[in-house]
């Protein structure tokens, strides 16, 4: 005869009890990476430094994967611009059972002052983002040089956090701000005192991937 109802763990296919049902994501990552479970009971995965993530079991559903470069330095000196804030890219996705490699872009070191107002150092470029080698390739965000900031993404909300965009800039005679770790926010202008001194342009956030598991 056939079935009219299953077992926890089976699920009825042409009246036959199979085992089967939503599968959880079982993986394992070589990088750093953290772990949190949303108040939608969706899980939410960070991806903080490259490392390569073993898919053991694939989830049922698709997944949703947001990256951002990382974000260019800011430049120094008188009327230095702010480093740019890195690309960013959404994708929804069936996972597969087999490895994708992660590479995190790294933050651009902001410009060093001098003791001179008007010689300015440019920021340095953000690195890029990627997911699985071609799935996801997003590019960091420029150094700041002068007079103008280094070109980037704008402004995101993914999960009503904030990412890439810029720190923008400081006050007179303080060096520029640094960007947050993970954000891909490109780093502050910094400023000069007078005309003997600039400051430091500030550092570029790094970039990040995350995943969303229904």
């Amino acid at each position: 005869g056939q079935c009219s109802a299953c077992n926890d763990g089976y699920e009825l296919k042409n009246g036959v009890c199979e085992k089967g049902g939503s599968k959880d994501l079982l993986y394992t990552y070589t990088g750093v990476f953290d772990e949190t479970t949303m108040q939608d009971e969706r899980k939410m995965i960070r991806f903080l430094t490259s490392g390569t993530l073993n898919v053991k079991q694939a989830p049922s559903n698709t997944v949703k994967i947001f990256a951002v470069g990382g974000g260019g330095g800011g430049c120094s000196g008188h009327q230095g611009g702010n480093g740019g804030g890195g690309g960013s890219q959404t994708i929804n996705i069936a996972l597969e059972e087999r490895s994708y490699d992660i590479e995190i872009g790294s933050g651009g070191r902001g410009g060093y002052g001098k003791s001179n107002a008007l010689v300015f150092n440019s920021g340095i470029n953000g690195g890029k983002t990627t997911f699985g080698t071609d799935m996801i390739i997003v590019q960091g965000g420029k150094g700041g040089a002068h007079p103008s900031d280094g070109e980037g993404g704008s402004e995101v909300i993914f999960e009503e956090k904030k990412y890439s965009g810029t720190m923008g800039r400081v006050t007179t005679c303080n060096h520029g701000y640094n960007a947050p770790t993970n954000s891909g926010t490109g780093g502050g202008a910094g400023t000069s005192c007078y005309s003997n001194v600039s400051y430091n342009g500030g550092k570029g956030g790094s970039g990040v991937v995350i995943m969303i598991v229904e």
